[in-house]
């Protein structure tokens, strides 16, 4: 026999069940402006595995060494000392050994082919950088570094759980008489729109 006030109950019980999975869930999902008003950052490095390095004829082994240089020496340091500026986080951490590990196993037979990148592609990436360590990260995802221009992604990633919480595509021009040093230029830049950004969210 149907019983009314069990099939009332049996819905209300499921309704509230049912809100505080959506409540939950919710309240892990991240934004940027989690981002923004954390104190926590860890810096993941510049990431050239999808990258497209297109119309410049160098030797393979010096492109290998020329992105090495953006993980490592002084080039890293500076990196490191920009964000710090410009961030201004209370902690900060670099763990680049996992971006060296990818950048080095880069098939460089595939880097002069010009390919966009999209929002998809950079979660990809995002995926491979997590620590297990609750708190926020950013890295730079190359797309594309060209004569005249270069394109390059800022994501900011969970380093939970590796998820890709807000990424922007940053364009650049470059000079011809100054190339390499305007790539490495292009992170700089890169790092001081993203920060003038999220600061303004806090």
């Amino acid at each position: 026999m149907f019983n009314r006030n069990e099939h009332v109950m049996t819905r209300k019980t499921f309704l509230n069940i049912l809100f505080c999975l959506t409540t939950v869930f919710a309240a892990q999902a991240q934004t940027i402006e989690d981002v923004a008003r954390s104190d926590q950052f860890t810096y993941f490095g510049v990431d050239f595995s999808r990258a497209s390095i297109v119309n410049i004829y160098v030797d393979k082994s010096d492109m290998k060494e020329f992105i090495k240089s953006f993980n490592e020496g002084r080039a890293a340091e500076r990196y490191q000392d920009v964000i710090k500026g410009k961030y201004r986080r209370e902690k900060f951490d670099a763990e680049l050994n996992t971006c060296r590990k990818r950048n080095s196993q880069i098939d460089l037979s595939n880097v002069g082919k010009s390919k966009d990148l999209f929002i998809e592609d950079i979660k990809k990436v995002a995926a491979n950088y997590s620590n297990g360590k609750e708190g926020y990260g950013i890295l730079f995802v190359v797309e594309e570094f060209e004569k005249l221009e270069s394109y390059v992604w800022v994501a900011y990633i969970n380093t939970k759980n590796g998820e890709l919480i807000s990424t922007k595509r940053y364009f650049f021009e470059v000079s011809m008489r100054r190339r390499y040093e305007s790539w490495h230029a292009a992170i700089e830049v890169a790092i001081k729109r993203a920060s003038s950004y999220l600061n303004s969210l806090k």
